[in-house]
């Protein structure tokens, strides 16, 4: 790790981020694996991204990929189907034939394998993955190369992986045991990868004491702080502010309303999509009806023109207020006061080939598309990412970790306003929902951390000293 450069980004980054990262740059030397967490809005995305760029400057094989085609495009990687050429049905940890030839061409060149959004990724999967991973460790053992060091990133307090009745069914089958919440952390991989968990800490997106405590807590179904979530969340909706919705359709009729309402033509923008990328795993729309005056959120941040600074980030919210003669710009004014014209966009997809020894990432299709969606609203499952400076909540809460995914989407307490039942009440005993299976792996998770961390300090002292 001496020999090697850090990125100018690396400056950038916090002290925990700092941290983490010296610890992620020991692990490809020493083999360590790690489940880097932390709360929503702690810096983990910025972090792999400075990440990349180290390995990048250091020629080192970074693969990445995360369970859902969104999550993947977001990190400019693959999905872990595609990676691992998982099959859509319930797996054990045989290697199949084509798994095996993909790992000769592919994985075994891998120095490190990082997995994001790691909270979704079903048990089943997850362990047919890592065996693939230790099979192509031992054949790098034969070759005198180091194994893989695996990076898995995440937060288990939100969304958890989607399991339906039928796949619950075929799992218990194939393996005579209750599939659970599918969390992967039940996977006998975990223990024996042995992942050492570094936990970032410090908020990046609120900075209220009061309202980081009650975001806690609400992660982990403690109800203590309702009253004070209630009482200080905005008394009317937040004009302007997205709505957070449970349900597709609730979403969907706030944003039909919300153009119909309008005056003016209807715009149609279809996503062109070309070799083998899917729209359906990007956050762009398949078809998208705009007018001027629309609500939009952006779906993915872009540099103002010139480069440096941000001119929009994913989830920033604005108003089309013109549009180009060709159809494919349109002219924003953000909320945050910035007014920027908005292309469509090339959005590239990947996979991964070698060459020379060295993996690189081969585009192998694209969607073309605005990078935003009607702003009125969106479900709290496609909020997860999103940051927002204000925003409306309508309290459909029917999964452990959704209110929490939803309420820690937004900057201030004060800017979010939860609409009412019938009875006049916003946040309930029923909504604050966790998995109790799931708060216990948190906990062992921050104490395991803990301790990690003294150790990982005190190595890198003595190795200095020396």
């Amino acid at each position: 790790m001496k020999n090697r450069r850090f990125p100018a980004e690396y400056a950038t980054l916090n002290d925990d981020q700092k941290y983490a990262f010296q610890a992620l740059a020991y692990g490809y030397d020493s083999g360590k694996n790690y489940f880097l967490t932390g709360d929503a809005g702690t810096g983990k995305s910025y972090l792999i991204d400075v990440f990349t760029k180290y390995c990048d400057i250091n020629n080192i094989n970074l693969l990445k990929c995360a369970p859902t085609g969104v999550a993947a495009t977001a990190i400019g990687g693959v999905t872990m189907h595609r990676l691992f050429k998982l099959p859509l049905t319930v797996l054990t940890d045989r290697i199949e034939g084509s798994q095996y030839a993909n790992m000769y061409k592919t994985l075994v060149y891998a120095d490190i394998i990082f997995i994001d959004e790691v909270s979704m990724a079903r048990v089943d999967a997850f362990g047919n993955a890592m065996a693939q991973i230790r099979a192509a460790s031992q054949y790098r053992a034969k070759n005198g190369k180091n194994p893989i060091q695996v990076i898995l990133c995440g937060d288990f307090g939100q969304l958890m992986p989607v399991i339906t009745q039928k796949d619950r069914e075929l799992y218990a089958e194939v393996t005579g045991r209750d599939i659970g919440n599918g969390c992967c952390y039940n996977s006998h991989w975990w223990a024996e990868f042995d992942f050492q968990p570094i936990l970032l800490s410090q908020p990046m997106r609120q900075s209220d004491p009061g309202f980081c405590k009650a975001l806690d807590n609400l992660k982990i179904g403690v109800k203590t702080d309702m009253d004070y979530l209630n009482q200080n969340s905005a008394d009317k909706p937040q004009d302007g502010g997205i709505w957070l919705c449970g349900y597709n359709n609730t979403a969907a009729e706030k944003n039909a309303l919300g153009i119909y309402n309008l005056p003016g033509e209807l715009y149609e923008s279809d996503a062109e999509v070309t070799g083998k990328a899917n729209v359906k795993q990007t956050n762009f729309a398949e078809k998208l009806l705009y007018k001027v005056g629309a609500r939009v959120v952006m779906c993915m941040q872009a540099p103002r023109n010139g480069g440096g600074a941000m001119a929009y980030h994913n989830g920033s919210l604005g108003t089309i207020t013109a549009r180009s003669r060709s159809g494919d710009g349109v002219y924003v004014k953000l909320d945050s006061g910035l007014s920027t014209w908005v292309n469509k966009i090339d959005l590239p997809f990947y996979d991964y080939t070698v060459h020379d020894g060295r993996i690189q990432p081969v585009e192998i299709g694209h969607v073309c598309q605005f990078p935003f969606k009607i702003g009125y609203a969106v479900t709290i499952h496609k909020a997860q990412g999103q940051t927002y400076d204000k925003m409306n909540l309508v309290p459909e809460i029917f999964m452990a970790g959704q209110l929490y995914v939803a309420m820690s989407r937004c900057k201030e307490l004060g800017k979010i306003y939860i609409q009412p039942d019938a009875y006049g009440l916003k946040i309930t005993p029923d909504k604050i929902r966790a998995n109790m299976e799931t708060v216990k792996f948190l906990i062992d998770t921050d104490a395991k951390s803990a301790s990690f961390k003294n150790w990982f300090m005190s190595a890198l002292y003595d190795r200095d000293a020396g």
